[in-house]
């Protein structure tokens, strides 16, 4: 078997122009609809932390975390429709920002609940510590941050889960925003792959029939007798 001298030819690339393969296309539409149920979730909580107090930071108040992971929703629902590779390649790129803004969500609101007095004063309430309303404001002893101005301090629970939801589901967007990251990277270089336009069936080694003679035997080696075989 002749071995060519163009090893460029047996290579194969990946084409934009193939539609998207069919084993890929369910998952677009499920990461489409967790994500779709995080941003609601998300706007629910930042709606009910803004009720409770208006003055509220905007790392606690995650609108801005809900709104831009609709991106990669929408261009996944587009993409399960159409098929279209190229508009994976903008789902890859929304993917990737949403994963960036909802680390930075998550971690900022991670500090503000342990630096703003939110772990401080949930933990007084949850042990039954000496709390009260004082000017608006539910005070603890022992917590110099105050969170948030309630009239009730039993409101300052249900604020505090409300918060801790928004710091789970930006969690969960980053989450589903690095599995977007990996559909979509999958999508482009692992899905259908086409023979370069140069391809011919005789430089396919795979398509060349090979055949194998008996040789001539070879001579006794210590009392053994082998045939050898060539091509």
């Amino acid at each position: 078997m002749t071995v060519d001298k163009h090893p460029q030819k047996y290579r194969m690339t990946p084409s934009l122009k193939k539609p998207l393969g069919s084993a890929y296309r369910p998952y677009f539409v499920i990461l489409a609809i967790l994500t779709v149920a995080i941003c609601i979730g998300l706007v629910i909580c930042a709606s009910v932390l803004k009720d409770y107090d208006s003055n509220l930071k905007d790392q606690l108040f995650h609108i801005w975390v809900a709104i831009p992971i609709l991106l990669p929703a929408i261009l996944g629902i587009a993409v399960f429709i159409t098929r279209s590779r190229r508009l994976v390649i903008f789902f890859l790129v929304c993917s990737i920002f949403v994963t960036v803004l909802c680390a930075a969500a998550s971690l900022l609101a991670g500090l503000r609940y342990w630096l703003d007095g939110w772990y401080a004063t949930r933990e007084k309430l949850d042990e039954g510590g000496q709390c009260s309303v004082r000017s608006g404001i539910c005070a603890c002893n022992g917590v110099t941050k105050l969170p948030l101005s309630l009239k009730n301090c039993d409101d300052m629970t249900k604020a505090a889960n409300f918060f801790i939801g928004e710091i789970v589901l930006s969690s969960l967007g980053f989450i589903i925003s690095i599995a977007g990251v990996f559909l979509g990277f999958m999508s482009i270089c692992c899905g259908p792959w086409k023979f370069i336009d140069d391809y011919a069936a005789e430089h396919d080694g795979d398509k060349q029939n090979i055949n194998y003679t008996l040789s001539k035997p070879r001579g006794s080696v210590g009392g053994n007798t082998n045939n050898a075989y060539s091509d």
